[in-house]
């Protein structure tokens, strides 16, 4: 009789939806959603996702951080430097934020910005080096072999 009453207690369980404090809200979810459409290249869906995790939760540092990446997968910069100053003024050091507008800086040919943001992402995140360090080697790479090619 006992393991009958703890099937039936288990049955019940799996009924209760999950209280509020195990779901995430619906700014948490959209993130979430963003995440995985810029994985899978759909940025202007990622950008939508993170546009309306903020407007449920203004000061969401990550979904600002997110918006501008999905920013930059589209080649606009300009709006992905105010994403990412954004999330950068509610996290101060935050360093993918940090990243993120010093390569939107970069891309937009404001290089001493750029290198302003680099610096200071390291700074916050020494793990933030290698892959800066790695696309400034590649970046003078391409310069210097397009030199040669002039010449």
């Amino acid at each position: 009789m006992r393991s009958g009453m703890i099937v039936a207690w288990l049955c019940g369980l799996l009924l209760v939806p999950l209280c509020p404090a195990q779901q995430p809200d619906e700014a948490t979810a959209l993130y979430d959603k963003g995440v995985l459409y810029l994985g899978a290249g759909k940025p202007f869906e990622a950008l939508e996702a993170f546009t309306g995790a903020i407007a449920r939760r203004p000061a969401y540092a990550e979904a600002h951080c997110g918006q501008g990446d999905a920013y930059s997968k589209t080649s606009r910069y300009p709006l992905a430097i105010l994403a990412y100053t954004e999330a950068v003024k509610l996290r101060p050091a935050y360093a993918d934020a940090l990243s993120g507008r010093g390569f939107a800086h970069y891309f937009a040919e404001e290089y001493s910005l750029a290198e302003e943001d680099f610096t200071a992402a390291i700074k916050a995140d020494v793990s933030k080096a290698d892959p800066i360090v790695g696309f400034l080697v590649r970046e003078l790479e391409m310069v210097n072999s397009s030199l040669k090619g002039n010449k």
